[in-house]
Parts: structure tokens; C-alpha cells; sequence
């Protein structure tokens, strides 16, 4: 019990900035959706209202590609709306009203908000966040490789060194930097996991299963071609026009990527069960690299998951083998001394990751 109130006043009252007296929406997903669980949102509920929190819940489904009726009207008579439900996400790049406040949970049941992954304070977090925002937009050329053939490198514009540009959502647990624009980027992904949405909108079918590896090779951002078995790459370009042709975007943008930072982020759903909840949990683990293509609007439409990425930074590792090196560079190493429990944390990171 007293790391699941921990992990709740972290999310209420670091990330969300909750105060007594102030009006709480929580806008809860069907848990029979197989997303968040039964338990989450009424133990939030309850805590919140312990602490002079008035709540409001509003029941939804799954997300679609329209707005769902009600939600704006109960956020706008709220100063925060949870969101306990993937719609939040899709919203995610929006700036909320001035005075309010939007949180997207990415812990999605008791165990996940009760573990290390809820509790690590989220002003660490940012802390992490913010000096790896510095490291990689202060770099001349940025690497990532990865054990199966991977190897992409860029460098970014100066506007996008000085960009700011990310979601206006809060997220909690928080566990991914900026997402780094990728027009200066090129070389080769090879994908060897499902293509999954990135959970800005709905088409179906929603995920791709590869027989074997495909290369994506890539020129300053655009895809140029796939190589792999005619079969595999038959079904790609077949994914890619279907969603063309669903949402209308541009099926050879690469807009962006990031790697995860949160080593706590564990996945007890099996890739296998349902890919797209497979990687919607897990991509703020380090051991994920994140592509968003298909879609020059951000984030894009179609992601690229890379298992165990090596980025360096001006030829110095920042990611090695799917682990975060905050011990290598002074912004993390500040944020180390400043939150001693992070050590511990990235020394001791989860292997449940479903795969």
C-alpha cells in the first residue's frame, strides 16, 4: 500500500502539480479493452479525494480518428484531466487551454504505478530528460546502431538545435526525450519487430508481423527503398499504402525518433499477445529505439522499434547495448548527484520486456 500511495503522489502531485481544493478528471478507458486495468483509476480516485481533490470520472472506449463527445467539455470545467485511457495520447502534441492541466498515464494498472517506474520521483525524470535533451541538440553528429545491422547518422539544422518543439502533454511516468527530427538523418534500419501505430491514430489492420529482417534504407529522412524477402516487403509496402490511403500522409516520411529513458519501464505483456499494446508499453524502456514514419505531421503514423541501440554522441556512447550511460557525460552526471536514487535505478534496470 504505501508504494502504491507513493506512486500516486508522484503522479498527482509532481507531475500533475495537484493542490487541495482543486478539480480532478479522470477520464478512464474500459479495462475489458485489455489496456489498464479495473483498480487504477478508483485507487487514484479515492487517494486524491482523501487529499480535498474533488474527482470526476468519465468512462470511454478505445481511441478513434474523432473527437470524442464530452471529453472537452468536462476537461474545461476540471483543472486536470487524467487520462487513464489511449485516447490521451493521441492528443498528446496539443497545447491544453492556459491554467489546465493534461496528463497522459503510461502506467496503466496497481503494479506498474506501485513499482520503481511510478515511484522514481518525477522531477528526476525531467531532470534526465532535460540533460539528455542538452547532450543530443548540442551534438555535431549523433549515431545509433544496433546489433542486427542499424546504423543511422545525421546531424540536426540550427533551428532544430534551438527548437523546444515536443508534446504539450504532460506524460507519467515520464520516460522518452525530445523526439529528435530525422530529415538529417540517413542509413539503414533493419526492422526485425512488428510495425506498430505510434498511437496518434487508428487504421487497420494495426500491426505488421516480419517473417525475417528487412533494411529500410533511408536518405535524409525519406524511405527509399526496403530490402528483404519479396514476401516481407510485398506486406510493408502494402501496410504503407493502406495507411496512405486511410489518413492521407506521406508514406516515405521519417519524421523523428527517440530512444527510452525510464530503466524501470517493464512489460508483462508479451509482444506476441498484442503488438501494438507491446509497444505502447514499452518504448520508454532504453533498450528501445523509436522511429515515427509514414505521416510528415508528428509524430507520423507507423513506428520502428530497434532492440538494444548504440547512440554516440560526437563518437561518444550515450546508449550502449540498450542501456543509458548517465555516469559518461556531466549534465547526467549532475543529475545523479542532485537525485541519489537514480543511481540505483539505472544500475538495476528491468529485463521484462516482453519479448
Amino acid at each position: 500500500m504505501r508504494d502504491l500511495d507513493d506512486g500516486i503522489r508522484n503522479l498527482l502531485f509532481n507531475c500533475a502539480g495537484a493542490r487541495t481544493g482543486q478539480r480532478l478528471l479522470i477520464v478512464r478507458e474500459d479495462p475489458a479493452l485489455g489496456w489498464y486495468d479495473a483498480e487504477i483509476a478508483e485507487a487514484i480516485a479515492v487517494f486524491a479525494s482523501a487529499e480535498g481533490i474533488e474527482v470526476e470520472i468519465l468512462d470511454v472506449g478505445g481511441p478513434q480518428n474523432d473527437p470524442v463527445p464530452g471529453i472537452a467539455e468536462a476537461a474545461d470545467r476540471n483543472d486536470i484531466t487524467l487520462f487513464l485511457a489511449r485516447i490521451g495520447d493521441q492528443g498528446r502534441f496539443e497545447e491544453p487551454p492556459k491554467d489546465k492541466v493534461r496528463v497522459m498515464s503510461y502506467a496503466r494498472d496497481i503494479a506498474s504505478i506501485s513499482s520503481p517506474f511510478g515511484t522514481t520521483p518525477h522531477q528526476a525524470m525531467v531532470a534526465v530528460k532535460e540533460a539528455v535533451n542538452r547532450i543530443l541538440l548540442d551534438a555535431e553528429e549523433i549515431r545509433f546502431t544496433s546489433p542486427h545491422g542499424t546504423d543511422m547518422r545525421g546531424r540536426l539544422s540550427p533551428e532544430e538545435r534551438r527548437s523546444d518543439k515536443d508534446v504539450g502533454m504532460r506524460r507519467f511516468p515520464l520516460g522518452v526525450h525530445q523526439p529528435i527530427p530525422a530529415r538529417g538523418f540517413s542509413g539503414r534500419v533493419v526492422l526485425t519487430l512488428p510495425l506498430t501505430p505510434t498511437g496518434s491514430r487508428v487504421y487497420d489492420p494495426p500491426c505488421l508481423f516480419l517473417d525475417g529482417a528487412v533494411t529500410a534504407e533511408v536518405r535524409n529522412g525519406r524511405i527509399a527503398r526496403f530490402d528483404g524477402s519479396p514476401g516481407d516487403v510485398a506486406n510493408i509496402r502494402s501496410h504503407y499504402a493502406s495507411v496512405e490511403q486511410s489518413l492521407g500522409v506521406n508514406p516515405t516520411t521519417v519524421h523523428s525518433w527517440h530512444a527510452g529513458l525510464h530503466p524501470a519501464n517493464a512489460c508483462r505483456h508479451r509482444i506476441t499477445e498484442d503488438a501494438d499494446r507491446w509497444s505502447n508499453n514499452v518504448f520508454n524502456n532504453p533498450r528501445f529505439l523509436h522511429l515515427h514514419t509514414c505521416g510528415d505531421a508528428p509524430p507520423g503514423e507507423i513506428a520502428w522499434m530497434v532492440l538494444d541501440p548504440i547512440v554516440t554522441v560526437d563518437g561518444k556512447p550515450l546508449w550502449q547495448a540498450g542501456a543509458l550511460l548517465p555516469w559518461d557525460f556531466a549534465p547526467l552526471r549532475d543529475c545523479l548527484a542532485a537525485w541519489p536514487e537514480l543511481a540505483s535505478l539505472y544500475d538495476n534496470p528491468t529485463q521484462e520486456i516482453g519479448l
